[in-house]
């Protein structure tokens, strides 16, 4: 019973962080602090959501197969969010409050990588 309780306590949490990177998709002024959002909302609401079905199902098939989840999305979102910040420098879209660009100097289409 109690466990039923903090499963959905920590479904719900993962949900609101979801929720809330989804309004700092729309909120935020632009695309670096657009990808911060979604990198960290993902990664927390499923960091929440797999703890709250590993509680749910108390069964260590289903806590292995969360532990991959949850690695694989650690892994994967902060290099997707770099590439998405990286996509829209080498594009031009500059941050809002950028004062000083210390790579202006820099060929930002050049490199092969």
């Amino acid at each position: 019973m109690i466990a039923g309780w903090v499963a959905a306590g920590l479904m719900v949490m993962g949900a609101v962080c979801v929720t809330v990177a989804a309004f700092g998709i729309g909120r935020f002024p632009d695309s670096l602090a657009r990808a911060h959002a979604l990198g960290l909302g993902a990664t927390m609401g499923v960091l929440f959501a797999m703890v709250g079905v590993t509680v749910a199902f108390f069964d260590l098939a289903t806590g292995a197969k969360a532990i991959l989840t949850v690695l694989f999305v650690y892994f994967t979102s902060p290099v997707g969010s770099h590439m998405l910040g990286r996509a829209a420098y080498r594009f031009g879209l500059l941050p809002v409050g950028l004062r000083v660009d210390e790579l202006a100097g820099e060929d930002r289409g050049s490199e092969d990588t």
